[in-house]
Order: C-alpha cells, then structure tokens, then sequence
C-alpha cells in the first residue's frame, strides 16, 4: 500500500484558481504575521477554502495567497510546483521549472 495519496479529478472537472496577494502588515494579518512568516497567507487560503466549499462536484478550487513579502500558502506551492513539473514535461525544458519560481514572475 502506497502513503501517496491523489485527489480523483472528473474528466470534465474545471480547476479554479483562486490566486489572492495579500499584505501581511495590514490590521487583519498583523498578529499571525508577527507569529509565524507564511500564517497570513495560509490564514488567507483557509477563508477561500471555506469560501468556494460549496462550488458545483465538477469544480475543484485552489486557493494560491501569496504575501507581498514573499511567502505562499503551502497547498498553492504544491500546486504551482506540479504546474511548472508539467510544464517543463511538455517542453522538455527544466529551467523552465526555475523560472517559474523566480523573482521575475513573482
């Protein structure tokens, strides 16, 4: 038995993309922020979560909170990690993994 565990996405399943910057200076993120580097922007990926929970079965959404400091919610590095894996797949081209990590995209 295998520790992996994979999400089934329905053939006609449309992927959502819930990109939100935040700053985690501002008075709602202060006392996280101030706590943990990367807790406004998780904070803010839980609240989209709960947000879009009830979007139609053949929907799958993906909350990316990037804070204007720097750091990304978790589940949204996952995700852009596995994006620019298989973008780099169809392009044969692995630096492309790199830039889409860089500073020049961010």
């Amino acid at each position: 038995m295998s520790a992996t565990h994979h999400t089934a996405v329905p053939l006609a399943a449309t992927i959502i993309i819930i990109i939100t910057v935040i700053c985690p200076l501002a008075d709602s993120y202060v006392a996280a922020a101030a706590h943990e580097a990367g807790s406004a922007a998780e904070e803010e990926a839980t609240r989209k979560t709960a947000k879009y929970s009830n979007i139609h079965a053949n929907h799958i959404s993906q909350p990316v909170s990037v804070e204007s400091l720097g750091p990304i919610n978790v589940s949204g590095r996952v995700f852009l990690s596995k994006l620019a894996r298989k973008l780099a797949d169809q392009s044969g081209d692995d630096t492309e993994i790199s830039f889409f990590f860089s500073d020049s995209l961010f």
